[in-house]
């Protein structure tokens, strides 16, 4: 599913160059549940934004399916990204003008999966999926942060991809919520059989995970 060879990542600061991440070599297989753990400032976030597309590599190739991401143009990558890769952030990031449907629609719409029909029918059963059949109408700002997150998942998933990353999907939530949130993010890792790959500062959320991958100084340390 994902292979990573010799990816690094630096930065131009006015203190000079910095590394945020060096040298790693990474492969997890197709419908693992893999968890990112490390200090803040130890490369977690970068290594994620390259592996979703969203950030090029100073160095090194990351290869998604096989397909050797970096090396598409930008058309095709946005294409690529939007049809095979989900992305869960720290914030919900959601469109506080549209509702609750229409974002968790709105990828399918942009990226021409479906018609619009098709588009709300997906998405309408994602929500109920996550137990959020009753928002579906509301705006972002009228629901919980719990269930923002909940809907960014939804969100996530119109596409149906096969790569889920989520970068700390839990970090402003209460404990209880949280639990919630991952047990619902690897029930949904099993049911579709697709990666996921989260990052989290939680060392018992992460030990859930099929494989911990531990990150200190941009470095892959186990």
């Amino acid at each position: 599913m994902l292979a990573c060879t010799g990816l690094g990542k630096a930065y131009a600061t006015e203190r000079g160059e910095v590394e945020a991440v060096r040298g790693i070599d990474l492969e997890i297989a197709p419908g693992a549940y893999a968890a990112i753990v490390g200090r803040s400032g130890s490369g977690k976030s970068s290594l994620m934004a390259m592996i979703g597309g969203l950030s090029r590599p100073t160095q090194g190739k990351v290869h998604v399916e096989g397909t050797d991401i970096w090396a598409l143009s930008d058309s095709r990558l946005a294409a690529f990204r939007n049809h095979r890769i989900g992305f869960v952030f720290q914030f919900a990031s959601l469109l506080a003008s549209l509702r609750i449907i229409d974002n968790v629609a709105l990828p399918a719409l942009l990226g021409r999966r479906a018609d619009a029909a098709a588009a709300y029918g997906a998405a309408a059963v994602l929500l109920d999926r996550l137990g959020l059949a009753d928002f579906a109408d509301a705006y972002p700002p009228e629901i919980s942060a719990g269930e923002q997150r909940r809907a960014v998942i939804a969100r996530a998933l119109i596409n149906e991809p096969a790569l889920l990353l989520a970068d700390e999907p839990t970090s402003d939530l209460d404990e209880q919520t949280e639990i919630e949130l991952m047990d619902q993010l690897r029930a949904l890792n099993r049911e579709r059989g697709m990666t996921l790959i989260t990052v989290t500062h939680n060392l018992r959320l992460a030990e859930q995970a099929d494989r911990v991958l531990h990150i200190a100084d941009g470095r892959l340390i186990s």
